[in-house]
Order: structure tokens, then C-alpha cells, then sequence
């Protein structure tokens, strides 16, 4: 999908830059509002809620007059489209809806991927394989799988990507990879509950090997 306006994935729950949405919303027009015109009076005429619906903050100083950010919802960015009732609105709005059903899609994702990471975390110490393994196994597992997915260890991925050393690999790799870390993890934790060891699991697994030349790095 097309980036048509940029949304701060570090923004939490107001990822997207009102004054951006204005200058898309407004583009090409001869005439229009001024943005701090424009966002207060959509704030007082539709009952926008600071800490609900938007935050602002005064923007970094540059030496002169600091001016005021605001940082909205999807839902707000929505409506805010929605209310200019023109064509550049309603493309607007619908992108806004076909970005947050992609972060819905990749949230599931990764709540799924936790929850299989936990449950072969909770094997491995149940199982006492980790402690037979003076403490390597959550390491020496994770690396066999992700091997099978990415081609490399998790730190020589981090490597590769110039990444934090505590980086969360999870993270970098694509909702595919993800997807297939969890499958096989899933496989990893019923082996252990079966009593296998390391070389026996990872023998099994890589007699059915994916082939990692062309999942690709960050396909």
C-alpha cells in the first residue's frame, strides 16, 4: 500500500501529524485555511477531547516562537477527512481505514507470535532441556529457527541491520517470517513436550527445511 501520509509508529495511540494531514488535505488549493485556524476550530466545533482524541506539544526551538503540534487518532484523522467533504477527503479517509486494518492484521500477528513464544520459553524450563544445556537452550533453540526462516542468527542479524544489541528481531523480519518463527517454534515446543533433545529436534526440523534463499531478508 502507498505511504499517502506518514504515521509515527512511535506515536502510540496518536500516530498521525495534524499539520501533515492539513498540507494533504488542503493541497493544491488556492485557498484555504490556516492550518491553526483550521485544527482549533475543528476542535471546538466537533468536541475533540485533548488526551482522548489528540495531544499537542509546542514543537522544538529554533530561536524564534515555538509553534503548537497536534498528534491525532486514526479515528480523528477519519472524521477530519470525513468533514471536508470533498474527493481528497474521501481518499483520505480511505486510506486511514486500510492502514488501520493493517495494524490490526500485524498486532494479531504478533500477539500470536508472543503467546507460541511463551509457551516454548515455559517448555524448555519444564522440560529441564534448558538446564541440561547450562542455560543455552532459549538461546541455541531460537537461533535454529531462525536460521530455518532468515538465514542467519539473531545476532548476526542484528548485525546485518547495524541493530541494537538487545534489538527484538521480531520486530525487523516481515509478518511472513513472523508468521513462519512462530510456526516452527510451535513445532519446537510439541518435540520437547515429546522428550526430544536439541540434535533429535534439530535433525527433524531441517529434514524439512524452509527454504530461506527465498523467504529473503525482510521480504
Amino acid at each position: 500500500m502507498e505511504e499517502l501520509i506518514r504515521l509515527n509508529e512511535n506515536g502510540g495511540e496518536f500516530p498521525i501529524d495534524a499539520r501533515e494531514l492539513h498540507e494533504k488535505l488542503f493541497d493544491g488549493q488556492e485557498h484555504f485555511t490556516r492550518f491553526n485556524d483550521w485544527i482549533n476550530n475543528r476542535i471546538k466545533d466537533y468536541g475533540f477531547v485533548e488526551g482522548q482524541d489528540f495531544y499537542s506539544e509546542f514543537s522544538k526551538s529554533t530561536g524564534g516562537r515555538r509553534a503548537v503540534e497536534y498528534h491525532l487518532t486514526i479515528d480523528m484523522g477519519k472524521e477530519l477527512a470525513m468533514l471536508e467533504n470533498n474527493e481528497k477527503g474521501r481518499i483520505v479517509r480511505k486510506y486511514f481505514i486500510a492502514v488501520e486494518k493493517a495494524f490490526r492484521q500485524t498486532n494479531a500477528i504478533k500477539l500470536v507470535s508472543k503467546e507460541v513464544r511463551r509457551e516454548l520459553t515455559d517448555a524448555l524450563r519444564d522440560s529441564g532441556l534448558n538446564e541440561k544445556m547450562h542455560g543455552f537452550g532459549y538461546k541455541t533453540f531460537t537461533d535454529l529457527v531462525y536460521k530455518m526462516v532468515i538465514g542467519m542468527s539473531a545476532k548476526q542479524f542484528r548485525v546485518a541491520l547495524n541493530l541494537p544489541k538487545d534489538a527484538n528481531v521480531r520486530e525487523y523480519i516481515s509478518e511472513f517470517q513472523r508468521q513462519q518463527v512462530a510456526k516452527i517454534e510451535r513445532a519446537v515446543q510439541s518435540f520437547i513436550d515429546c522428550g526430544f533433545d536439541y540434535n533429535e529436534i534439530k535433525q527433524m526440523l531441517e529434514s524439512k527445511a524452509l527454504p530461506t534463499n527465498k523467504i529473503g531478508l525482510l521480504s
